[in-house]
């Protein structure tokens, strides 16, 4: 049985979770409309997909940062396990913190 304070933590977890996973997500999104944009047999400017790239990786790179996607209790990034591409922890490795329920 968890404790509250571990259910805390977990909630914390979560939260941050999404908000990562969320960052990334749009990202992506920014990313491929730069590219459609890129394609389009409209002239659309230079400028604009190219921005739309920078933004796009900037957010794909600082997302992570921004999310503070770590352990709340022990403040350790966590280790993706490979379950797919937006892999989630089930637990930290350092502290043994179960981030689901």
């Amino acid at each position: 049985m968890a404790t509250a304070k571990e259910l805390e933590f977990a909630a914390t977890f979560q939260r941050r979770w999404r908000n990562y996973a969320g960052a990334r997500a749009l990202s992506f999104i920014t990313i491929l409309v730069g590219i459609g944009l890129r394609g389009a047999d409209f002239a659309a400017p230079a400028w604009t997909y190219r921005s739309l790239f920078v933004v796009g990786f900037l957010g794909l790179f600082l997302s992570r940062r921004f999310a503070q996607y770590k352990c709340p209790r022990c403040d350790t990034t966590p280790v993706n396990n490979g379950e797919g591409f937006l892999p989630s922890p089930v637990k930290c490795v350092v502290c043994n913190l179960a981030f689901r329920q």
